[in-house]
């Protein structure tokens, strides 16, 4: 596959992302309730608050990670998602590094993913890519590999 050449596997300008809540220390799950008029200055407050103390600087942080190039692709992983940090990789020319994160996420999965991956990848080998995007982690890094034509192995094959 040529530079920029394509359509992406995902739909939208996504980038990055993170849930605010795994932003913080310790990590937590949040919600904010604006339909109830009685707390929703002091929820307003506390999302003001969240996203300078915690979305901000991890914006910023990703800036300089982004603006200083990509000296190691796998430092982004939990800071992107793995789709996009292949396909940004992939349309950069860097189709090993590409199979690199591929071949890294699947060796930090857990043996089922690493047997799911493998499977996935035969069955796109052996029948193509299907119509939809799939859901799974394992196999939608499968799906990578054979879209984009990456070199990587299959771990968790027998």
């Amino acid at each position: 596959m040529a530079e920029g050449d394509g359509e992406p596997l995902a739909v939208g300008d996504e980038v990055a992302r993170r849930h605010l809540g795994h932003l913080l220390d310790p990590p937590r799950w949040l919600e904010w309730n604006l339909a109830d008029s009685n707390v929703r200055p002091e929820a307003t407050a506390d999302i003001v608050k969240t996203i300078e103390g915690a979305a901000l600087p991890w914006i910023e942080s990703m800036r300089r990670l982004l603006d200083g190039g990509l000296p190691n692709p796998n430092s982004l992983i939990g800071h992107v998602t793995e789709l996009s940090l292949i396909e940004y990789l992939v349309r950069a020319g860097r189709l090993d590094e590409a199979g690199s994160v591929v071949g890294d996420a699947v060796e930090r999965s857990h043996e089922r993913a690493q047997r799911s991956f493998a499977e996935q990848l035969c069955a796109f080998r052996r029948d193509g890519l299907p119509g939809d995007l799939p859901a799974a982690g394992s196999a939608l890094l499968a799906y990578a590999v054979i879209r984009f034509d990456l070199p990587v192995g299959t771990p968790g094959a027998s």
